[in-house]
């Protein structure tokens, strides 16, 4: 008494469900993390007497110079709605650089320590970040994720140092061979 059998057709709804947000949560990562990243980097525009006033110690009053988004120029920053996107963005970062490789990673390797790798429900959820390697190295979509979060990371926080840019990406990618 008290537990009730799960109809078929609940259980396939439940795992194509979790099949659904998992790989929109993947396609997702790139474009959403450069995204909330991109919310982070400010340029102050600002002229040299401006500046020279901020320096000056002895100073009383001074204007603040405008800080901008370097990606949305019309964007400012220490604005309110700059405020709220900035912490929706550093929730966007934590959920794609840690809590989505965390949970895929901790249900990949549960799977494959109590050998649920060929059920079928699992696979109908969990398939697509594993089957097309072999079953010994189902940890790798996760070397992809981190891979991509590296990307990431270098396309936006290096983007004005070109060439260090570049040898970041190639490290990057060699080291994942």
């Amino acid at each position: 008494t008290g537990v009730r059998a799960v109809p078929e057709w609940e259980m396939r709804l439940e795992e194509e469900a979790m099949r659904l947000g998992l790989v929109v949560c993947d396609v997702m990562l790139l474009p959403s993390s450069i995204a909330a990243l991109q919310l982070v980097d400010c340029t102050i525009f600002a002229d040299q007497s401006v500046m020279q006033r901020i320096r000056n110690i002895a100073a009383k009053t001074y204007e603040l110079p405008r800080a901008d988004l370097t990606a949305f120029p019309t964007f400012e920053c220490g604005t309110t709605a700059h405020t709220c996107a900035l912490f929706l963005a550093m929730l966007a970062i934590v959920f794609n650089l840690a809590l989505f490789p965390g949970f895929l990673s901790y249900r990949l390797g549960l799977a494959f320590l109590e050998e649920k790798m060929l059920d079928e429900h699992f696979q109908r959820a969990y398939g697509d970040f594993y089957m097309m390697y072999e079953k010994k190295y189902w940890w790798w979509h996760a070397v992809v994720l981190v891979r991509r979060i590296m990307f990431v990371l270098t396309a936006t926080l290096l983007s004005s140092i070109g060439y260090f840019q570049v040898l970041v990406a190639i490290v990057v990618s060699a080291s994942s061979i």
